[in-house]
């Protein structure tokens, strides 16, 4: 039966031992540490960049991407995306770093509303157009009813009505008070819009 020897004892590997252990402990605790204060940075990020969307320009909002801030994030008292508010507040640039970003375009707020239509009292065509162009659906209802087509028609925005239409909005689809956007114009006395309105239904038939 082979005998089974024992190494001596050597105090200078158990030492190595011991302060390899060591090592890799506090490297773990550092490691530690860096996550929660990246977490901590990443989450102060996103509570500034929803602030940030509505102010001018998109220099603030760029930065807070760069920090790692999350572009889809919502506001706990109003329940709005960073696109939602960058589109209330009518600022194209800021919505444009979002969308790079990966801003959801069709993201609804509590009451059914989409950045598009959230977009439309700001009177920037320039920052509709961007967000039809990302896919908003230009036939989304809030809810209240209240489609793009048809606040386009109550309000007389002839442009923004065209642009509507021309990416695929449906006239004879009823919205608020199950009105169609022909008959929001002609309540409101819009009589280009009305018949813009009525050649576009006609084609659909």
């Amino acid at each position: 039966m082979p005998v089974l020897r024992l190494k001596p004892f050597d105090p200078r590997r158990s030492f190595v031992g011991l302060g390899i252990i060591a090592a890799c402990f506090v490297l773990a605790l550092g490691g530690l540490w860096l996550g929660s204060r990246w977490t901590a940075e990443r989450q102060s990020a996103t509570d500034e960049l929803l602030e940030a969307a509505a102010a001018p320009g998109d220099a603030a909002v760029r930065e807070y991407l760069r920090r790692g801030a999350d572009p889809n994030t919502r506001d706990e008292r109003t329940g709005f995306t960073p696109l939602m508010v960058a589109a209330t507040a009518g600022n194209l640039p800021a919505a444009l770093a979002l969308l790079h970003a990966g801003a959801d375009v069709h993201a609804r707020g509590r009451d059914g509303a989409t950045p598009l239509l959230m977009a439309l009292p700001s009177g920037n065509q320039a920052l509709a157009a961007a967000l039809i162009a990302a896919g908003a659906d230009v036939n989304a209802r809030r809810a209240d009813g209240m489609t793009p087509l048809t606040w386009a028609a109550r309000w007389g925005k002839n442009e923004l009505l065209k642009t509507l239409l021309e990416r695929g909005a449906d006239p004879r689809i009823r919205g608020a008070e199950g009105k169609t956007a022909r008959e929001w114009a002609g309540q409101a006395h819009h009589p280009d819009e009305v018949r813009l309105l009525t050649e576009a239904e006609q084609r659909r038939r």
